[in-house]
């Protein structure tokens, strides 16, 4: 969505442009961008998914006091509630530069090879 939605934007500057004609560099910002800000609004989920993993496992919390979740709400909620915004973030920036490189590289190579693709699918017929 994010991504289709910067597509949109970078058109609407450029108005000889269509939204499959985008260059190169206009294609690797696009992407990098959406694939920055999904990465980061995800966060959350992913940290709450990571803690009730190790929770699992048994190797989370403190000694003395374990803490133990009932499922994704809950631990989105006691991470609020132990640390505010911050704390559901926690990660996100490691997170972000984990994942754009290789939403970059995979929406921008699909967008390069879709007419290559089209193009011989058409020569078959």
């Amino acid at each position: 969505m994010f991504y289709e939605q910067i597509k949109t934007q970078i058109v609407s500057y450029d108005l000889s442009k269509s939204r499959h004609d985008l260059s190169f560099n206009q294609l690797v910002c696009a992407s990098a961008g959406a694939g920055a800000l999904a990465s980061w609004l995800t966060s959350p989920l992913d940290l709450a998914k990571f803690r009730l993993q190790i929770q699992r496992a048994g190797v989370y919390g403190d000694a003395n006091q374990p803490i133990f979740y009932s499922g994704m709400i809950d631990c989105l909620k006691k991470a609020y509630l132990a640390d505010g915004l911050r704390g559901l973030f926690r990660g996100s920036v490691a997170r972000v530069i984990h994942f754009v490189p290789s939403i970059t590289i995979t929406m921008t190579c699909y967008e390069k090879l879709c007419p290559i693709f089209a193009n011989n699918f058409k020569a078959l017929r």
